[in-house]
This record gives structure tokens, C-alpha cells and sequence, in this order.
């Protein structure tokens, strides 16, 4: 996840066969940009295991549309 535009922070957490990665986008930051960015570099990972279960996207938080 490195080249993410306007990422502020990133933490990683793996235990009982799963992983959460959680990334926080700076205060200032186009959060369209950030999405694309992040979506463009999970797409590229062409290696997950063949048991991983599809991506979800929780609302993030504070967001207002």
C-alpha cells in the first residue's frame, strides 16, 4: 500500500488466519483520489489465496456525503 495519495497513516493487524489493514487519509486530502488509489493497489495483488474472501469496505468513518 505504499503510493497511496494523501495517506496520513497505516496499520496492519493479523491474527486466526485473517488480516485487517486500516488506513487513514490526511485531514486535507481528496478522498476520491485516496479510494482510486487504494482500489488501483488492491486490484494489482494477484496473489491472494485461492480461499480469501472478497474485499468489503466499511463506511469510513466521519465521512459525510
Amino acid at each position: 500500500m505504499d503510493g497511496i495519495s494523501f495517506m496520513e497513516e497505516k496499520r496492519c493487524e493479523a491474527r486466526d488466519s485473517n488480516a485487517i489493514m486500516t488506513l487513514k487519509m490526511l485531514e486535507a486530502g481528496n478522498f476520491s483520489e485516496f479510494l482510486e488509489d487504494v482500489n488501483s493497489a488492491v486490484d494489482g495483488v494477484d496473489n491472494f489465496p485461492r480461499t480469501a474472501k472478497p474485499r468489503s469496505w466499511p463506511k469510513p468513518a466521519g465521512l459525510r456525503m
